[in-house]
């Protein structure tokens, strides 16, 4: 390990476990009419490039952000419905890219909704280490590139990716081939209670993990990580990392690379067949070459491997009991 990735830092916040909306509070960022129900937002974790939050919106609410051309949002609904400007309306597990127009959702059901957002940034005008959403105005800056197009929504009824005979799961939600993103992607990770991954490093992308289901350790640069749900990460460039789970539950995440591009690697396979059980995806089939590798060839006990970037090692314990921040 270099001498520059021992010095760099993961930024990891440990958020409220279980049920994330029980801990929610009224934060910057958000915009309703006078009279009208008010967001709720609560910011899990940022680095210099991502900020993550989530926004509950009562019936009648309406959450907006600004954009720039330095400054890209997106939003994934998790649970409700969520309704764009224009009466576009996203059920769960649809997301939004949004143009220089801004960021705008509201909530027309009789129900609660439950949004995450991601607000990225370009590598010119970087978040601070205290960022929030009471933003009024998103930065400019001609180094930031040009601008993006307009609203983009994740496609509908998509499958995802299959990897490691089975054991994982990818989601491409928002992308630069799919949906024209330029400074981050957007991807769910289902996996398997048993699945790993090696060491590797991005060379140019930063990378966030929000652990939603699962436990395990993660290795960032020097430093060994435990998380669970809740659990923000923060993975600078440059910097090896490696996941190993615990074993006791499967893994639902999600990540974002700021840039992107790392996400591409996980189109390598076709995805599942539609209506396909994700516990069955892939029992009994051989993986595919380069995404995975069977318990016994190599990988830790146990342990099936994720495809990676230059990876340099099987997955394995990344410290003892109690170790980790």
């Amino acid at each position: 390990m270099t001498a520059r990735a021992r010095s760099r830092l993961a930024w990891v916040v440990v958020a409220c476990a279980a049920v994330l909306s029980s801990c929610a509070s009224q934060q910057g960022g958000s915009l309703a009419a006078p009279g009208s129900a008010s967001p709720r937002t609560r910011v899990l974790g940022s680095g210099p490039r991502v900020l993550l939050a989530q926004v509950l919106l009562p019936p009648g609410a309406r959450f907006t952000l600004p954009t720039s051309v330095c400054q890209e949002v997106f939003v994934y609904v998790r649970h409700g419905a969520a309704e764009l400007d224009g009466g576009r309306v996203l059920l769960p597990g649809r997301a939004v890219r949004f143009g220089l127009e801004g960021a705008a959702v509201g909530n027309g059901s009789s129900r609660d909704t439950e949004l995450y957002l991601v607000v990225s940034r370009s590598v010119a005008r970087r978040f601070g280490p205290d960022a929030t959403l009471d933003m009024q105005l998103a930065p400019s800056d001609p180094a930031c590139g040009e601008s993006a197009g307009a609203a983009a929504l994740s496609e509908l009824g998509a499958q995802p990716f299959v990897h490691a005979g089975g054991e994982l799961r990818v989601s491409l939600l928002l992308d630069g081939p799919g949906q024209g993103t330029r400074h981050a992607s957007l991807t769910r990770l289902d996996a398997s209670a048993t699945a790993g991954v090696p060491l590797h490093e991005h060379e140019e992308s930063a990378e966030v993990i929000f652990i939603e289901q699962g436990e395990g350790r993660m290795r960032v640069g020097d430093q060994l990580v435990a998380v669970r749900p809740g659990t923000f990460v923060y993975i600078p460039p440059h910097t090896p990392h490696s996941f190993s789970p615990s074993g006791n539950s499967p893994l639902q995440a999600v990540q974002v690379y700021a840039p992107g591009g790392p996400e591409q690697r996980f189109r390598v396979t076709a995805p599942a067949p539609t209506g396909s059980d994700p516990a069955q995806a892939g029992v009994g089939a051989e993986p595919t070459p380069g995404a995975g590798s069977a318990p016994g060839s190599g990988a830790s006990a146990g342990t099936w491997q994720v495809p990676t970037e230059g990876a340099e090692g099987a997955a394995g314990p990344v410290g003892a009991p109690g170790a980790g921040s």
